[in-house]
């Protein structure tokens, strides 16, 4: 994946991809949140570490291509995009269709487990969360459909921020030491660094949302 594209992700644009084996650079088309299941589907029929035993399989054929299709819709030939692929790159397309739709790659189930716990207590439904960017935003059910995951979850998270933003500053008067009790980072527009050691949403995740 080429560096330097926060811009395309934040507005949902195409994301440029160098992972083929020809050197081409092509886009890859993010999935909308309507599509999410989709997108799922395809994935569950892919064998991420073998690519040739996906050949064997009508279900994960289908899956490659439709997933390979709607990823990268500029191309005409589908073909020419296959020779483009093998055993050696294969998952690191893959990896890289996921990251463009703010899927992470799977954990072990110690990981899963580790990260289940702690993050047992954060975790919020679809119906809270597209209820929350609705009555905080001026997005309808048209627009959330029509976002990316990537813009989903960063929309949620600045909801998160400005409901506790403006619960502080309504309470702030009622505690001890004000000048402890917020401080600028908790500001919803403050500059936001990316963690990776935060949770992720998964495959499992989407799964999960959608009563798998």
């Amino acid at each position: 994946m080429i560096k330097g594209q926060k811009l395309s992700f934040a507005l949902g644009e195409p994301i440029f991809l160098n992972c083929f084996n020809d050197k081409k650079i092509r886009r890859c088309y993010p999935f909308k949140l309507k599509d999410i299941y989709r997108i799922n589907n395809y994935f569950l029929f892919i064998n991420r570490d073998n690519y040739q035993i996906n050949f064997k399989s009508q279900e994960s054929i289908v899956a490659m291509t439709s997933l390979l299709k709607e990823s990268f819709q500029d191309e005409d030939n589908i073909d020419e995009l296959f020779n483009a692929i093998n055993g050696d790159n294969f998952t690191e397309v893959l990896d890289d269709i996921k990251r463009v739709n703010g899927i992470y790659s799977e954990k072990t189930d110690t990981e899963k487990k580790i990260e289940s716990l702690a993050n047992k207590d954060k975790e919020i439904d679809w119906y809270t969360s597209v209820n929350s960017i609705m009555a905080y935003t001026n997005n309808s059910i048209e627009d959330i459909k029509n976002m990316t995951l990537i813009q989903f979850n960063k929309c949620l998270s600045f909801v998160g921020k400005r409901v506790n933003w403006e619960y502080k500053i309504s309470t702030i008067n009622m505690v001890e030491k004000p000048e402890e009790y917020i401080d600028e980072s908790e500001h919803p527009l403050s500059p936001t660094l990316d963690d990776d050691n935060k949770h992720k949403m998964t495959m499992d995740d989407i799964s999960d949302f959608l009563g798998r």
